[in-house]
């Protein structure tokens, strides 16, 4: 089902694939810098969130799922930075996944409703690929929240510490340790130590290898009915 429906010559989806390079460059760092400044770590989120909403402007009834979803976030976000509940945090992340959620799944259904291969389509794949990375995160930010010794970090050849989370920088590590094992590249500095993380590390690194599988194929095979029917 194509959630999106994006006319023609459209920037929305090229915009926030551009947003989202730069949150996934820029936030690490932001983070670092101004640690214990949430506003000014969340502003930038925030541009993420609104640009992934405004993918379904053109769907009103999801649309207004969306700014919903996006507006929780970022209020339980700066609510939480007061609080610090631990079970309070765990609902923010359950909608921000939601939200990305919908968002990928919003992606695959217009990759498949196309029927030629267009820029559009290529924007659309990248960003999914990218999107399935930050939901991972998502995930092993949960379940580190309640399990907080899920992993083990090697900080030097022959050493090792268990890091205890969360902690305020945890998601930007999530997201590198998401990444590498989304594209199996595996470094081998995060060791999943948690059943239900070496689980969902396990998944990831076989749904990226499906995603990529699965989508040249479809390009592909699109490619050569355009190519045929010109013929």
């Amino acid at each position: 089902m194509n959630l999106m429906k994006l006319p023609a010559k459209n920037l929305r989806l090229p915009t926030f694939l551009a947003i989202l390079l730069l949150f996934l460059t820029v936030y690490p760092y932001l983070h670092q810098k101004f640690t214990n400044q949430i506003a000014i770590i969340e502003v930038f989120f925030s541009f993420l969130l609104i640009s992934g909403a405004s993918l379904l402007v053109n769907n009103k009834k999801y649309l207004f799922i969306m700014i919903v979803l996006a507006a929780t976030v970022l209020i339980g976000i700066v609510i939480n930075g007061h609080i610090h509940d631990k079970n309070f945090l765990i609902f923010i992340m359950i909608i921000e996944f939601v939200f990305f959620a919908i968002i990928f799944f919003s992606l695959l259904g217009f990759i498949y409703a196309q029927q030629i291969v267009s820029l559009d389509k290529i924007y659309a794949a990248v960003t999914g690929y990218l999107i399935l990375g930050i939901l991972f995160a998502v995930l092993y930010t949960i379940v580190s929240i309640i399990s907080p010794s899920s992993f083990q970090y090697t900080v030097s050849v022959g050493t090792a510490i268990q890091k205890i989370f969360p902690h305020p920088a945890f998601f930007t590590e999530a997201l590198y340790f998401s990444f590498v094992t989304l594209s199996t590249l595996g470094y081998g500095d995060w060791i999943p130590i948690s059943g239900p993380i070496k689980m969902i590390a396990t998944l990831e690194a076989i749904i990226g290898q499906l995603y990529i599988a699965i989508l040249i194929a479809r390009l592909v095979g699109i490619q050569i009915l355009q190519s045929l029917k010109n013929s």
